[in-house]
């Protein structure tokens, strides 16, 4: 083939030693049997040989300056595909490595996400945990007050009878306990304490053993009986915006979740 070296070499010409030998032996075969044609023609084969060897090496010389251009092109080739390659090779480097840096970047965002959606969530279930134990205590004072309330106007009602006319010493001591009670409740509204402070004033600075201040007993029912709405409708609010939190809070913690569950499923991709 074209990429096989000859395996002769390049042009050797027949030796002066060859030659010698070769034209001792015509002059012996002269010696032996004369003539000078015998020579010439002993000559003549002599350098046709010569000729036909010179011929050989010729074209073997030839197949060996092919063989070395087609190799020569050979190698051009795969010189030019190992630049061209190179340049692929460099060019794929050199996007992977943007491939990375912008992996890098978006971990980085993804990691800071998750953290930030944890710690917000941290905080709402604080805060969440803080309504719901504020409710707690506001839901136990306002049914105190209310249990308070109830007493106080069931003592009322049984002492006065339908016609509110007199309250004896006993039911007024019952009475004013109850509304002493009520002036550290935290639930009743400041006008509603000023208005217990005077009634109670009013019933302690009776003489005798009954109150009959038909006004001032009217007063007091429907005074107490004011309060228990009030309270009643405070607690309803209060049980209302305590849904509400929870509603809230539980629609922040599910988005959070889920952000957090998503950010983390690319963080794994």
């Amino acid at each position: 083939s074209a990429n096989t070296l000859p395996q002769k070499g390049l042009i050797a010409p027949t030796s002066p030693a060859t030659v010698m030998r070769v034209a001792l032996s015509v002059f012996g075969a002269v010696a032996a049997s004369n003539p000078v044609g015998k020579v010439l023609q002993l000559l003549d084969s002599l350098a046709q040989k010569i000729t036909n060897e010179g011929d050989a090496e010729g074209r073997q010389y030839d197949k060996f300056v092919e063989w070395c251009e087609d190799n020569a092109r050979d190698l051009q080739h795969e010189l030019s595909n190992s630049a061209s390659e190179k340049e692929q090779l460099e060019a794929t480097i050199e996007r992977a490595s943007s491939d990375i840096e912008g992996a890098e970047t978006e971990i980085g965002e993804l990691s800071s996400s998750i953290a930030e959606a944890e710690a917000d969530l941290e905080k709402a279930t604080q805060v969440r945990n803080a309504q719901h134990q504020d409710w707690i205590e506001r839901n136990q004072e306002l049914s105190e007050t209310l249990d308070t309330l109830a007493r106080a106007l069931s003592t009322v009602k049984q002492a006065l009878g339908s016609n509110l006319v007199q309250l004896n010493s006993a039911a007024i001591s019952k009475v004013s306990g109850a509304m002493t009670a009520l002036l550290t409740a935290s639930s009743v509204a400041t006008a509603d304490k000023a208005k217990l402070e005077a009634l109670l004033q009013a019933t302690n600075g009776e003489e005798g053993d009954n109150y009959e201040a038909h006004d001032g007993t009217k007063a007091i029912v429907e005074i107490l009986s004011d309060m228990y709405d009030k309270a009643e409708q405070q607690r309803a609010d209060a049980e209302k915006a305590e849904t509400e939190s929870k509603y809230n809070f539980e629609m922040v913690k599910q988005s959070l979740k889920d952000k957090i569950k998503h950010d983390n499923k690319s963080l794994g991709d």
